[in-house]
């Protein structure tokens, strides 16, 4: 499914991390409807918040992990995250934010430790019907003419514009 260098994930393993994800944002007072910041670099661990975060019918506000300090903290106060999942070493970007939990992936963070105490079966809650009106995840404009503005976007909106794109002849 996925791969980083020399290791790789399979499917089932996403699936029973994401799960286990879901489990330990449950834990840190995330519930559905809740935003979850990710400011992690594209690796296994992003891919798990946002499929943990979507198990839990959260909404996850991606965080780019470029953005200073006065730029994360923004988003991550703005959106009203409910928690962050972040990388150990962008951490310093999140200083101004002390009242939102954390999930810290990185050798000296508590990600694994989280995952590894979470349930292996079982989801959070009983699944549930998302669509039109849901938003899955709120991206934030750049913010050329003031602070970014969050945008809800619902797995709908993905699901029309793959159908645009594949019928569209400029493919």
């Amino acid at each position: 499914a996925l791969r980083e260098g020399d290791q790789a994930r399979t499917y089932r393993e996403l699936d029973h991390r994401s799960r286990r994800v879901a489990h330990a944002l449950a834990s840190r007072g995330v519930r559905r409807g809740d935003r979850v910041a990710v400011m992690v670099p594209n690796s296994f661990e992003f891919f798990e918040a946002v499929h943990g975060s979507g198990r839990l019918g959260a909404v996850v506000v991606p965080v780019n992990i470029h953005f200073k300090a006065d730029e994360a903290g923004w988003i991550v106060t703005d959106s009203g995250a409910a928690a962050v999942v972040v990388a150990e070493d962008l951490q310093s970007a999140l200083d101004g934010v002390t009242d939102v939990p954390r999930l810290v992936v990185g050798p000296g963070g508590d990600y694994e430790a989280a995952l590894s105490n979470a349930p292996e079966q079982g989801e959070v809650e009983p699944p549930e019907i998302v669509g039109d009106g849901w938003p899955t995840i709120m991206a934030y404009t750049s913010g050329t003419t003031g602070r970014p503005k969050g945008v809800a976007i619902g797995e709908d909106d993905f699901r029309r514009r793959a159908v645009g794109v594949a019928a569209s002849k400029d493919r």
